[in-house]
Formats: structure tokens, C-alpha cells, sequence
């Protein structure tokens, strides 16, 4: 059937002064992770036409239809002119059917196809609405329909149970490692040679780097932390030889110097000797600390938060030595230590688990769409 057959375009357009909706949808507002809305901005936020829609309506990203921007309205409110409403036409096709259909590959490839504007690609309904697509009877809908949103509901269950782990890990950390009484400094709990800048330039220079050798990690190799080693720079024995003071031991913590700075990393066992990079600063801890504890501390929420007030410079903030060393924290006993780095551990099992469900639920779904 043609897309006119089945769904309709609401091209209900409103200026901002005529609104007396307090909800505003914008293409920024999508997540691809669900077809819930769950953020929102206000009228106010954005000037131009704006377009009108209702409840159970699908808003649907026209331009740039390959980010695949699309969600149910549970509400109703006004939207971006850059997207399109769409309303199924229930004779035809089930409202509860019509958004996975447009989530769907067949749908989403045709739409791609047909925009224009290479730079800002965009769909016209009067190109969109004279395309042909196959659909199942009513009765496959409602069946479709039901597993999908089933799947979509439990996802968004997992979903809310990670935030809730998460929180509940940061606040773990807090109490125990961050904001507790008599609280500390992380130089409390270094080595004797501590806190380590990377080296400068004048030490290691763009030439000085080839395709095999020793790894030397900069910030761009640091990811959830971890030292990504796909794309890590290195360099000859020698050259390293002249650069010893800036080897890495195992559960030595990494810092970025410059750019972002929420960026940590943990060196692995097989990671020892490795470089510290240029941008990187080196943290080495006493042996008698549980490097895992002090690195739930340096990464909580409210550590990145105490430092972004001690990053100096406007155009590019810095960390330094100093500060870094100042960063506040208070390790227990290590019997406690450990006992909370278990707890971590054992809840991020708990949520990896549940991410390969959210991961299971979305290749299932993406088979059946």
C-alpha cells in the first residue's frame, strides 16, 4: 500500500505566541534507545513555527532521517518544524504497529533514499506519501505490536534498574572512599615518586614515534577505564630506555593533563613499562592500598565535580601535579576497602547482565522489524 494509505501527516503549525502548551519536543529530546520521550525543553527555548501534536501521535526526525529519530508522544505539545507528526490511519494499520514499522529497516532505508539536501538531508510528505510499502493484516499487527512493545517495556525496566545501580554504586563510594569524616588527600596514599607529568616536548617529539615498539598512552587511548590499545602510539626500546622515570607499573592511575578530563584509566598487569604520554599524568599508588577502591574514589561523581574547580586555564583546562594530589579521599581498613570493591564488582556483574538482556531484546526486536 502507499504511506497515505495507512498514515497521515499532522501539519499543524503554531507560532510561539500561540501556544498554551508548557511542552516542547526537539530533535535533541530523542533517544535512540527507546521510543519513550523522556526528556523535554519548553516553547520558549527555540523561536519559528513550531508544529502541533497529540497524544499517541509518532514524531519522526524528517531531516537527517539516518539518525533514526523517532518516539510516541505520551502527551501532547508542540514540536520541531524539522520533524514530521504522523498519525496512523486505524482502518489500516494499528497505532500501536505504526511506530515500530517506521523504526524498521525496510521503512528507514526507503526514507534515506528519498530525502534531498545533501548537506541537511530532509523527507517531504509529498515524496514520502506515495511510496509502496508491504504490511501485514490487522491481525499480524496486533501480535507484532504486542512482543514489540513487551520487549520495549522490558527494556526500559533494565534501563531504569541500571540508573538505579549506578546511583546506588556512586553513593557507595561517596560514603565510603569520598565524603566520609577526616577525610584525606589521594598524595596520602601515593609512592614516594607519586604524581608524574608525562613528559614534555622537548623529550619526545613526533618523530620520535613508529609503527612498533613501546606503547606510550595519551588520553585518547583512556575509555571507561581502560588503555585502549587499537590505535596506541609508539616507540623504539631505546628512546624508551632515556624515558625509564616514566614507566608504568600495574594499578598505577591515569589522568588526562589537558581536554577532557573526566577521562581515567587503571594500568593493566600487561600494560607494565608502558609509557606515560606527553598529555598523561601517572599515579602510583602504595602498595599496601587497594587500587581499586582509590580508583572508585578519583572517578565518582563528586571527584570530577571538586576538580572542575581547580581546572586552570578557559580555552583548553588543565590538571596538574598539585591538584590531583589534593583530590579528597579517606581509605578505610583494607578489610572494609575490600569488602566495598567486592560489592562494586559483584553489582557491575549484576548490570553487564542485564545490559547483554537490553542488547538480546534490541537484536530480537530489529529481526522481527
Amino acid at each position: 500500500m502507499k504511506f497515505r494509505n495507512i498514515a497521515q501527516n499532522i501539519a499543524v503549525h503554531i507560532d510561539q505566541a500561540e501556544t498554551t502548551t508548557d511542552v516542547y519536543v526537539g530533535l535533541e529530546h530523542f533517544d535512540l534507545k527507546t521510543l519513550l520521550l523522556r526528556q523535554q525543553g519548553h516553547p520558549s527555548d527555540v523561536t519559528g513555527q513550531k508544529l502541533v501534536f497529540k497524544k499517541n501521535d509518532v514524531i519522526f526526525g524528517r531531516r537527517r532521517a539516518y539518525q533514526r529519530k523517532l518516539a510516541v508522544a505520551e502527551f501532547d505539545g508542540i514540536c520541531s518544524a524539522h520533524a514530521m507528526v504522523v498519525r496512523a490511519k486505524p482502518e489500516m494499520i494499528l497505532p500501536e504497529f505504526l511506530p515500530f514499522f517506521l523504526q524498521s529497516d525496510m521503512f528507514m532505508e526507503r526514507a534515506i533514499e528519498i530525502s534531498v539536501d545533501s548537506l541537511s538531508p530532509t523527507i517531504s510528505w509529498k515524496t514520502l506519501y506515495i511510496q509502496k510499502f508491504p504490511f501485514p493484516p490487522v491481525k499480524e499487527q496486533k501480535r507484532i505490536a504486542e512482543i514489540l512493545w513487551a520487549a520495549d517495556e522490558a527494556m526500559e525496566k533494565y534501563r531504569k534498574s541500571l540508573v538505579g545501580m549506578e546511583q546506588y554504586i556512586e553513593a557507595l563510594t561517596d560514603k565510603t572512599f569520598v565524603l566520609r569524616e577526616g577525610r584525606g588527600h589521594l598524595s596520602d596514599y601515593c609512592a614516594e615518586d607519586g604524581v608524574k607529568i608525562g613528559p614534555f616536548g622537548s623529550l619526545l617529539h613526533a618523530r620520535d614515534y613508529q609503527a612498533a615498539g613501546i606503547s606510550v598512552v595519551m588520553p585518547a587511548d583512556m575509555n571507561c577505564g581502560t588503555v585502549l590499545e587499537e590505535n596506541i602510539a609508539r616507540i623504539s626500546e631505546e628512546k624508551a630506555k632515556a624515558l625509564n622515570n616514566y614507566r608504568f607499573l600495574p594499578n598505577d592511575v591515569l589522568f588526562p593533563r589537558r581536554g577532557d578530563l573526566i577521562k581515567r584509566a587503571l594500568v593493566a598487569e600487561h600494560q607494565k613499562d608502558w609509557l606515560c604520554g606527553t598529555e598523561t599524568i601517572r599515579v602510583r599508588l602504595s602498595k599496601e592500598v587497594n587500587p581499586k577502591a582509590v580508583f572508585l574514589a578519583v572517578t565518582s561523581s563528586s571527584t570530577n565535580r571538586w576538580l572542575e574547580r581547580f581546572f586552570v586555564g578557559t580555552t583548553m583546562p588543565n590538571l596538574n601535579a598539585t591538584t590531583i594530589g589534593n583530590i579528597h579521599i579517606s581509605l578505610s581498613v583494607k578489610k572494609e576497602c575490600d569488602a566495598v570493591v567486592g560489592v562494586v564488582e559483584a553489582t557491575r556483574g549484576r548490570m553487564s547482565g542485564m545490559q547483554r538482556h537490553i542488547d538480546s531484546l534490541i537484536k530480537n526486536k530489529q529481526g522481527i522489524c
